[in-house]
Protein backbone atom coordinates (compact mmCIF):
# COMPACT_ATOMS: atom_id res chain seq x y z
CA UNK A 1 0.00 0.00 0.00
CA UNK A 2 1.00 3.57 -0.62
CA UNK A 3 1.64 6.35 2.42
CA UNK A 4 2.85 9.71 2.77
CA UNK A 5 5.19 11.02 4.82
CA UNK A 6 4.12 13.36 7.12
CA UNK A 7 6.59 15.22 9.32
CA UNK A 8 9.10 17.12 7.08
CA UNK A 9 11.98 14.77 7.35
CA UNK A 10 11.94 10.58 8.10
CA UNK A 11 14.72 8.10 7.60
CA UNK A 12 12.38 4.46 6.72
CA UNK A 13 15.60 2.14 6.68
CA UNK A 14 18.86 4.28 5.39
CA UNK A 15 16.68 6.03 2.93
CA UNK A 16 15.91 9.58 3.83
CA UNK A 17 12.53 11.04 3.06
CA UNK A 18 10.73 14.51 3.07
CA UNK A 19 7.05 15.64 3.62
CA UNK A 20 4.91 14.76 0.80
CA UNK A 21 7.37 12.14 -0.55
CA UNK A 22 5.21 8.56 -1.32
CA UNK A 23 6.22 5.47 0.28
CA UNK A 24 5.14 2.02 -0.57
CA UNK A 25 5.13 -0.13 2.21
CA UNK A 26 3.23 -3.39 4.05
CA UNK A 27 0.24 -2.88 6.20
CA UNK A 28 2.34 -4.24 9.20
CA UNK A 29 5.80 -2.35 8.58
CA UNK A 30 3.10 0.71 8.49
CA UNK A 31 2.10 0.15 11.70
CA UNK A 32 5.72 0.47 13.41
CA UNK A 33 5.71 4.24 12.09
CA UNK A 34 2.54 5.24 13.70
CA UNK A 35 1.36 8.89 12.95
CA UNK A 36 4.44 10.09 10.77
CA UNK A 37 3.14 8.13 7.47
CA UNK A 38 -0.08 8.67 6.20
CA UNK A 39 -2.54 6.34 3.47
CA UNK A 40 -2.16 7.66 -0.15
CA UNK A 41 -5.50 8.48 -2.13
CA UNK A 42 -4.80 8.75 -5.30
CA UNK A 43 -6.33 11.81 -6.59
CA UNK A 44 -9.84 10.76 -9.35
CA UNK A 45 -8.78 11.30 -12.53
CA UNK A 46 -10.41 14.04 -14.59
CA UNK A 47 -12.78 13.27 -17.05
CA UNK A 48 -12.69 14.83 -20.74
CA UNK A 49 -14.88 17.28 -22.07
CA UNK A 50 -16.94 15.58 -24.91
CA UNK A 51 -16.77 18.09 -27.90
CA UNK A 52 -19.33 20.36 -28.62
CA UNK A 53 -20.98 20.89 -31.87
CA UNK A 54 -20.35 23.25 -34.25
CA UNK A 55 -22.40 24.63 -36.62
CA UNK A 56 -21.81 24.12 -40.72
CA UNK A 57 -19.71 26.87 -41.86
CA UNK A 58 -20.20 27.16 -45.93
CA UNK A 59 -17.50 29.08 -48.38
CA UNK A 60 -15.38 32.12 -47.36
CA UNK A 61 -15.85 33.27 -43.75
CA UNK A 62 -15.78 36.96 -44.68
CA UNK A 63 -19.37 35.89 -46.71
CA UNK A 64 -21.20 35.42 -43.86
CA UNK A 65 -22.59 38.49 -43.15
CA UNK A 66 -23.19 40.03 -46.22
CA UNK A 67 -26.85 40.31 -45.66
CA UNK A 68 -26.83 42.23 -42.15
CA UNK A 69 -24.08 44.39 -42.84
CA UNK A 70 -23.69 46.82 -45.74
CA UNK A 71 -20.21 47.18 -47.10
CA UNK A 72 -17.53 44.89 -46.39
CA UNK A 73 -17.95 42.90 -43.57
CA UNK A 74 -14.13 42.17 -43.50
CA UNK A 75 -12.91 46.11 -43.19
CA UNK A 76 -13.84 46.66 -39.89
CA UNK A 77 -13.61 50.44 -40.10
CA UNK A 78 -15.70 50.45 -43.14
CA UNK A 79 -18.32 48.07 -41.58
CA UNK A 80 -18.59 50.02 -38.74
CA UNK A 81 -19.48 53.09 -40.87
CA UNK A 82 -16.35 55.12 -39.98
CA UNK A 83 -14.10 56.06 -43.55
CA UNK A 84 -10.57 56.79 -43.37
CA UNK A 85 -9.16 60.36 -43.06
CA UNK A 86 -6.43 61.88 -44.13
CA UNK A 87 -3.76 63.43 -41.59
Amino acid sequence: MKYVVAVSNYWIGKVKHRRGDIVEMSEVEFGRHGTKLQPYVEPPKAKRKSRAKTAKVSGDPCMDNQEKVSGDPCMDNQASGVENEKI
